[in-house]
């Protein structure tokens, strides 16, 4: 097609005769005809970079079949699961003591702070392509947190069903290892910056950040702020994923 606009411009060039300056009307249009070529080349090759390759249906099946055995595994192991993570919570300590900003709650108590995770393997929660559980980042301190469901997109929810006494039977409350208070306000940030997005159905895209699903808001909002949350996998992350996270620790359950 570059080639056709350069033929073009040339045989323009060719009939333009005015004074003597047809030689300076060639170059010209040899100069404009140079440049197309080279931003059309360096369109292409941003395009290049940022095209996202799809997997195949069967790649992208296998992926949806391990998080289902994930999040099947989790459910039958919750107690141990949810216990270790708790366990590990108090190892740890409370959040980072060098930040007096930060929340010293003890581990154990329903005190949700802006930024923490919340994830539950109940599967009445969740979006109904996406029946791997359900996860939350809290955007307010014991009061609201940014879910993304496939019926609303991403939205600000009142906490009511995570706390105490809400109708979430199986959940788990974790915060992130190391992390200040400014890395707390930028995963608050950008999970605020979210709402109103469209749901995400290609679960196995979880790197773009025009829609999102549950977990996959979660992992980005806490990317942004520096920390990778993932469970290991770049595809396809799950609640669980998070849970399993060597960079999340526990500090309430049910």
């Amino acid at each position: 097609m570059r080639g056709k606009i350069c033929h073009l411009l040339y045989e323009t060039s060719l009939q333009i005769k005015v004074r003597g300056w047809d030689l300076m009307l060639k170059m010209f249009f040899a100069t404009l005809c140079i440049t197309t070529i080279l931003l059309g080349s360096t369109i292409s090759a941003q395009a290049a970079d940022t095209e996202t390759v799809q997997p195949s249906q069967k790649e992208i099946e296998k992926m949806l079949d391990d998080a289902k055995k994930e999040t099947e595994f989790a459910k039958k192991n919750w107690n141990k699961i949810a216990k270790e993570k708790i366990e590990e919570g108090k190892k740890e300590g409370n959040r980072k003591k060098s930040d007096s900003t930060l929340s010293t709650m003890a581990t154990g108590t329903a005190n949700f702070t802006t930024g923490d995770l919340l994830v539950t393997m109940d599967s009445t929660y969740g979006s109904a392509g996406f029946r791997y559980g359900h996860a939350a980042i809290v955007y307010t301190s014991n009061e609201y947190t940014i879910e993304s469901y496939d019926t609303t997109g991403v939205k600000k929810f009142a906490m009511t069903k995570w706390k105490p006494g809400g109708k979430i039977d199986t959940m788990i409350a974790l915060w992130v290892k190391g992390a200040t208070s400014t890395d707390y306000g930028q995963a608050k940030s950008y999970s605020g910056s979210q709402i109103g997005d469209p749901y995400n159905y290609s679960f196995w895209d979880s790197d773009r950040s025009d829609k999102f699903y549950c977990s996959q808001l979660l992992w980005k909002a806490w990317k942004y702020a520096g920390f990778n949350v993932n469970g290991g996998w770049d595809t396809l992350i799950s609640p669980y994923d998070i849970v399993q996270d060597s960079d999340t620790t526990g500090y309430y359950t049910r």
